[in-house]
């Protein structure tokens, strides 16, 4: 999926420019933050890495396979989303391409904010996103 191959692109060129705990909004971000725009999904996507596991990456290769399986965990949400029908969190937050009967014109990662979380052996970290999709 194309779309949000581009907004992952544009994800990840954010998060490693900016420090672990900073966020990052695009311009449309702002709009989002006064007024909710439809179709958008608040995300929250957790991974833990043990300390030797990280000891072995640097940040943006860290940062690269967090960002593989966010973007395997979103093209789930768009394609089989249903707000109705599933206990599953990611899966609630929004109605995919499926319940819709229709495909994604736009996808943006309007904002986003990497925290990290130390906690003895092992170093959490969340990935939240607010996410936007235009359909047709």
């Amino acid at each position: 999926m194309i779309l949000l191959e581009n907004a992952i692109n544009t994800l990840a060129e954010n998060l490693k420019s900016v420090d672990y705990g900073e966020a990052f909004t695009t311009a449309r971000g702002n709009i989002y933050r006064t007024r909710g725009l439809p179709n958008t999904a608040r995300l929250r996507l957790d991974w833990e890495f043990s300390n030797d596991f990280l000891d072995e990456l640097n940040r943006d290769t860290v940062i690269d396979l967090m960002l593989i399986q966010a973007s395997v965990d979103l093209e789930d949400l768009i394609v089989n989303g249903d707000t109705e029908n599933y206990d599953d969190a990611l899966l609630k937050s929004m109605d995919g391409s499926i319940k819709r009967g229709s495909v994604p014109e736009y996808i943006e990662i309007i904002s986003g904010v990497l925290m990290e979380d130390p906690k003895d052996d092992l170093i959490g970290f969340t990935l939240f996103i607010t996410l936007y999709v235009r359909w047709k």
